[in-house]
């Protein structure tokens, strides 16, 4: 099963509402050039999310320009850089927003989850593991799900298990620690625990199922034995991702064993 794709970087939260007056002095007051500064960070986040590059870094480094103590302005350049593949200058613009606002909750689970990609894990634990000391955090089971998968990267199953359980401890509907947990009770051979896990995860999911998820489902319900169950996640599987690794595996599997 991909881990490291299903960390989450957040950046909705800096998505903020600001007012940019424009006056007629000839030189803007303090709080118009801060107000221009939020604003360009706000469309430098839209066209990111757009795809949108070169105009998303434009407006982010004018945001830098016109606000260099910017913390959030700094963490989201650092997730731009990432995807662009910027790695250093990205490493560099999270240390500069942790040092302007080191408790920033957001800006330490997403710089756990750039850290545990890049292969440093213990310190991508430690992020996380600040991340969720803040009462105020909004999304706390973000910052364990994403410890969990740094945990199974590292093949800590135990730690990962953990993890996963505080993360639905602050959220039981959040979807990828629910997968992992009826992942790692397959691997366990606990399959009704298993089976437990995938029936939450498929009550909680938004739209469909994954394909990984489905063809977890797949051979859940063949281990206890319920074809038709199993039948019901293969429909699903073969419908929703017929061109899929996952697809490909379970037609490989029903030849095998035919």
């Amino acid at each position: 099963m991909k881990r490291n794709s299903r960390l989450l970087i957040i950046l909705s939260a800096l998505l903020m509402s600001a007012c940019v007056t424009t006056g007629g002095k000839p030189e803007p007051s303090k709080q118009q050039i801060k107000d221009a500064a939020s604003y360009n960070l706000q469309l430098g986040i839209s066209y990111m999310q757009m795809g949108q590059m070169q105009l998303a870094l434009e407006k982010m480094q004018r945001s830098l320009t016109q606000d260099p103590d910017r913390a959030d302005a700094h963490m989201a350049l650092a997730v731009l850089y990432t995807r662009l593949g910027e790695l250093e200058k990205a490493r560099s613009e999270y240390r500069r927003s942790l040092h302007l606002d080191p408790d920033n909750s957001l800006t330490l689970n997403n710089y756990g989850a750039f850290l545990c990609k890049q292969g440093d894990y213990d310190d991508a634990i430690k992020n996380f593991d600040k991340a969720v000391k803040n009462p105020l955090y909004q999304t706390p089971a973000a910052a364990y799900s994403n410890a969990g998968l740094c945990s199974l990267d590292q093949g800590r199953d135990k730690q990962a298990e953990r993890y996963f359980r505080l993360s639905l401890q602050a959220n039981p509907r959040f979807t990828t620690s629910l997968l992992q947990m009826a992942d790692l009770s397959f691997t366990d051979k606990i399959y009704l625990q298993a089976r437990a896990f995938m029936d939450r995860y498929m009550a909680s999911v938004a739209t469909a199922a994954t394909a990984d998820a489905l063809w977890l489902g797949v051979r859940v319900e063949e281990a206890l034995g319920d074809l038709a169950a199993a039948g019901a996640y293969s429909t699903q599987l073969l419908e929703n991702f017929p061109d899929s690794v996952e697809a490909r595996q379970f037609l490989e599997a029903e030849q095998n064993a035919g």
